[in-house]
């Protein structure tokens, strides 16, 4: 009985045992090494995609703010500013004409951005994108109302354009973690803000608008002073020379602007006080931006040209009328 329990003994301390283990403790460290190396490998990976995505918003940020700022330049100190300080006004109305290459710019740079941009970034390149273009239509007067009014609301809105601009580019930085985070959360707060008011821009004004046609400069049909008013009773724009169809129905006011001409305008007697304003109201928003956009409620989509080169056309056709409502101050 004793021998066999040594033999027994002997055979489980023999060397067969001690290589079992030793194999067994070898897979073991085996297995942890690849669970390190995978570990390893798992993390160096996201930080390499990391590094990449940084490196790629860093381009797209350059490129955005590069695009942002060229316009601004332009808009600053641009053909349009030495048209303005022309004597003559020489080269107003083709200085808009340098925007659209540098707006290109702009879209592109503010595409790039909704793919790889930061959250800030991403919510601050479309809205200056939206309003860019409309608030800068407000700083280019059109040659022949060049007048101070006009000057004024280009200096008001340089402003307005410049502090947008100047947001938009501490939200980039925002994004690269390059401000603290009490100023990230201040920014925070006005970008809020921002998301929530209303487009900046003229508000649309009904009860004075036709005082701020006349304060525009805005002539009667024949390019007199307005003050006796734009109402006619003889339908002048029936004799405009246009052969656009549109012109061809029952139209409710018309307003006109030639290359170095005041703006003039004209609504047909016979509407109710409301609807007066209401069409003083989209001619005034009309002439505020020169004709280049600018929010209209009853115009005519589209304006349209005459025989007379240069000369453009915006209408209100009765059937776009509103209906009949009191004015509120």
């Amino acid at each position: 009985m004793i021998a066999w329990s040594a033999e027994v003994t002997e055979a489980a301390t023999g060397p067969d045992w001690i290589q079992i283990l030793t194999l067994v403790v070898a897979g073991i460290a085996a297995v942890g090494a690849l669970g390190a190396a995978g570990i390893a490998a798992i993390f160096q990976s996201r930080q390499q995609r990391t590094e990449w995505l940084r490196r790629q918003q860093t381009e797209a940020y350059e490129a955005y703010s590069a695009a942002a700022w060229k316009l601004v330049d332009e808009m600053f100190a641009g053909a349009i500013d030495r048209a303005l300080r022309d004597e003559n006004f020489l080269g107003v109305d083709e200085a808009w004409d340098e925007l659209p290459p540098l707006g290109t710019r702009l879209t592109d740079a503010m595409r790039k951005i909704m793919v790889i941009g930061g959250s800030r970034a991403n919510l601050v390149a479309p809205l200056v994108y939206r309003d860019f273009f409309s608030l800068v239509a407000l700083t280019y007067p059109r040659r022949g109302a060049e007048h101070p009014v006009a000057h004024a609301q280009r200096d008001e809105y340089q402003g307005v354009i410049t502090n947008r601009v100047l947001l938009g580019m501490r939200a980039l930085r925002a994004d690269l973690g390059l401000l603290s985070k009490k100023e990230a959360a201040a920014l925070d707060v006005k970008l809020k803000e921002w998301t929530t008011e209303e487009p900046p821009g003229p508000r649309r004004e009904l009860v004075d608008a036709e005082r701020h046609l006349k304060e525009w400069r805005v002539r009667d049909w024949f390019w007199a002073d307005a003050d006796s008013g734009y109402e006619r009773s003889d339908y002048p724009w029936s004799m405009l020379p246009t052969n656009s169809v549109h012109m061809m129905q029952p139209l409710a006011g018309v307003l006109t602007k030639q290359v170095g001409s005041p703006w003039r305008a004209a609504v047909r007697e016979g509407l109710t006080d409301q609807q007066r304003a209401e069409i003083y109201a989209d001619m005034l928003s009309t002439v505020r931006h020169g004709g280049r956009g600018g929010p209209t409620l009853h115009a005519f989509p589209q304006w349209v040209t005459s025989t007379v080169p240069g000369e453009q056309i915006w209408f209100w056709p009765d059937s776009s009328l509103p209906a009949v409502m009191p004015i509120s101050e």
